[in-house]
């Protein structure tokens, strides 16, 4: 498991369970799964599955030589979750390494869109909301 800790004082509590509600809603094998939440007087915490492989913004800066076929999976998995928030009518808005959490199977590398602090829904895009 792993903890996201939300500041009270930069997350309101309307964005902390929107963010739930953004996690909760999306199942999906290349989104980071939200196990449960925790409150405390030190403020509240996502509950996610833990990504022993950091993220890949770690994985680029480490040099790593990937192949063809690598590179390609990690793009299409990690297309394949945003098509799925899509399909829900979330748009992550944040899409960068440092979000693209990973974990290494026996296979290959497998990404875990995270982060779904500031996404919106599409029809808050089209209609101008922030």
């Amino acid at each position: 498991m792993a903890l996201k800790h939300l500041n009270r004082k930069r997350f309101a509590t309307h964005q902390f369970l929107r963010e739930l509600r953004f996690l909760l809603s999306l199942d999906h094998p290349h989104i980071a799964n939200c196990l449960s939440l925790n409150q405390a007087s030190n403020g509240r915490q996502l509950v996610l599955e833990y990504c022993e492989a950091g993220t890949l913004r770690d994985l680029l800066e480490q040099d790593t030589q990937l192949t063809l076929a690598e590179i390609l999976a990690l793009i299409t998995a990690v297309l394949e979750a945003l098509e799925h928030a899509h399909r829900k009518n979330i748009v992550h808005c944040d899409i960068k390494p440092e979000n693209i959490l990973l974990t290494l199977e026996p296979d290959g590398w497998r990404p875990k869109v995270s982060d779904f602090g500031i996404a919106r829904l599409s029809e808050e895009l089209r209609s101008g909301h922030k």
